[in-house]
């Protein structure tokens, strides 16, 4: 029965990351909006997110590539589905998404770009914000030709990121 069911399915809905793109993420653009090269911008962030497991804050670190020196990191609070609230030598730092500044009320430019945004914002004042990227992987346009062709008429994704990213 199972299996006699199974031929009659038409659409199939797979999850974005991990299954159609590597899950890993790289750091693909760096942005000033301020006095701070893009060396310092990748810095202060990646001490915001060092104490941080998540895969957007590993990919920051791989980026940064050097040495963090904790002694200098006083505070560190993850706010989840936000970001990070820190306290590096005497700035206090938030990095994160847009959410993370309107809970802080912050005024920042809206950014529209494909990826995962990163706001830095140092003092109360935005710096800037590195853009984050996942990528499909190499066999990805291939399976679902290969779905179309053994009748799957609808091929769907899961994702919890922005429409933009998704498409």
């Amino acid at each position: 029965t199972y299996i006699d069911t199974l031929t009659k399915v038409d659409t199939i809905y797979l999850d974005k990351t991990g299954t159609l793109t590597e899950g890993k993420f790289k750091v693909s653009e760096i942005v000033s909006l301020s006095e701070m090269s893009k060396d310092e911008i990748i810095e202060k962030i990646a001490y915001c997110e060092s104490k941080s497991s998540h895969i957007i804050a590993r990919a920051i670190l791989e980026e940064y590539a050097k040495g963090i020196d904790e002694k200098i990191i006083k505070e560190h609070e993850e706010i989840a589905g936000h970001g990070i609230r820190a306290i590096v030598g005497d700035e206090h730092i938030l990095c994160g998404n847009s959410k993370l500044l309107q809970k802080y009320d912050i005024e920042a430019p809206l950014v529209d770009s494909v990826g995962s945004i990163v706001y830095l914002v140092v003092d109360n004042n935005v710096k800037g914000y590195i853009i984050l990227s996942d990528i499909l992987k190499p066999d990805t346009k291939e399976l679902v030709e290969l779905l179309h062709k053994k009748g799957i008429k609808d091929v769907g994704m899961l994702t919890g990121d922005k429409i933009n990213v998704a498409e």
